[in-house]
């Protein structure tokens, strides 16, 4: 995290906080004809992608074939993404056939010109092509400290906050509330903002399709992922994943819930992507204690959320990364730098094979559901080229708490 980096956000919605002004926005921008990625990381990144520049016209979104997965992706514009999102595009969203929705959020500085261009953030536009087709899109200017004060201080529970908050309490100053309360080079809250702002996105774009499609298009499981993940392995099929279940990353021992992705249904969407509306609330003690909410970390602080509505949690292996943060001054860690593994199992590229074979994963939660070990092994492409036309169904065994072993073509 950094004061202008992957938390960058602004502050809540239009219809709630009144921040629609300055704002650019998009609903399924143009497609882009691109050719087929191919499935090396390293031919990838070679090869840039043919596309046509993200605009301003607002266009129809397509709801006749409705896909049933979202993918939200929320931050700072001015951030390396890889490859301008094709990563993203090719490993997370093309395989699950899912929807795209982006709120970005830019300084007015990124930009020179006019200041109707400062606003719009035009200019860091051809930072996110890589992610076409894009179902909606979002950018808001960046909100200073002052504004971000001003807009948490219409919590109903403010004044509580602010008097009983103690910095020493913290580790470093790190805090949901920062950079208001505590540290003022983090961006926690413009960070939980995003959320709200990118689960607004989906939201309007499923009213529009309930009012000119029948029966209702609604989505059954929604991911959030950072912009600037860079995603080295196909996600795994959906039927592999508990859908009772709110998937995440694993922390490797540190406290709280991995921050950088989720997977989880609908149903769970609107308290992950809810956080900033519940700083807002009245309710907001009566769901988590005072030092849950003024001394917890964010992945702390997530973690309590999802207890509090007793939404089971449960850990995948990591199938992407973000760049390493180096910057003095910049950097929340500054020079806290360290390398951890992408997933367990061999990533033959030769056969195009990937392997997933975690142990003993857990879900994390009141619950105390477990299961043993889940296993999917998948051809990208070696299968169907062999004539092999069995693909996993949705609710086999490797789907199942508790299930065996299973096999899947992806």
């Amino acid at each position: 995290r950094d004061d202008g980096g992957g938390a960058g956000a602004g502050a809540g919605d239009g219809k709630d906080n009144g921040d629609g002004d300055g704002v650019t926005r998009s609903r399924l921008v143009r497609r882009t004809d691109v050719a087929t990625m191919n499935a090396s990381v390293r031919q990838m990144t070679r090869k840039r992608r043919q596309r046509r520049p993200l605009n301003t016209i607002s266009g129809i979104s397509n709801c006749d074939t409705p896909s049933t997965v979202a993918v939200l992706l929320s931050g700072y514009l001015k951030v390396s993404i890889p490859d301008a999102g094709a990563t993203s595009r090719h490993f997370l969203i093309d395989p699950l056939k899912a929807d795209t929705f982006i709120a970005g959020t830019a300084k007015l500085e990124d930009c020179e010109g006019s200041s109707a261009a400062l606003r719009l953030g035009e200019c860091l536009l051809n930072r996110i092509e890589g992610f076409q087709p894009i179902t909606s899109w979002a950018i808001y200017p960046m909100l200073t400290v002052d504004e971000l004060r001003a807009r948490v201080s219409q919590a109903e529970l403010w004044q509580q906050i602010r008097s009983s908050f103690d910095v020493a309490q913290t580790y470093r100053g790190l805090n949901v509330f920062a950079p208001v309360l505590g540290n003022a080079q983090v961006s926690c809250l413009r960070e939980l903002i995003d959320y709200h702002r990118v689960y607004q996105l989906m939201e309007e774009h499923e009213q529009s399709c309930k009012q000119r499609a029948s029966p209702e298009p609604r989505y059954s499981r929604v991911i959030f992922s950072r912009l600037e993940a860079a995603w080295v392995v196909p996600h795994p099929p959906l039927s592999l994943l508990n859908p009772d279940v709110l998937w995440v990353q694993a922390r490797q021992g540190r406290p709280g819930l991995n921050d950088r992705y989720a997977l989880m249904s609908r149903d769970h969407a609107s308290v992950y992507f809810g956080r900033w509306k519940l700083l807002l609330s009245r309710h907001l003690f009566s769901r988590l204690t005072q030092p849950d909410v003024l001394t917890s970390i964010p992945e702390v602080f997530l973690q309590k959320v999802l207890e509090a509505h007793r939404i089971p949690v449960g850990t995948v292996p990591a199938l992407s990364w973000l760049p390493c943060c180096v910057t003095p001054g910049v950097c929340f860690m500054k020079l806290d730098c360290f390398e951890q593994p992408l997933m367990p199992g061999p990533l033959c590229e030769s056969t195009k094979w990937i392997e997933f074979d975690p142990r003993r994963l857990k879900v994390r939660s009141s619950f105390a559901w477990s299961f043993s070990s889940w296993r999917s092994s998948h051809a990208v492409g070696a299968l169907r080229e062999n004539g092999a036309g069995d693909r996993a169904e949705a609710g086999g065994a490797g789907s199942s708490v508790g299930g065996a072993s299973n096999k899947s073509v992806l």
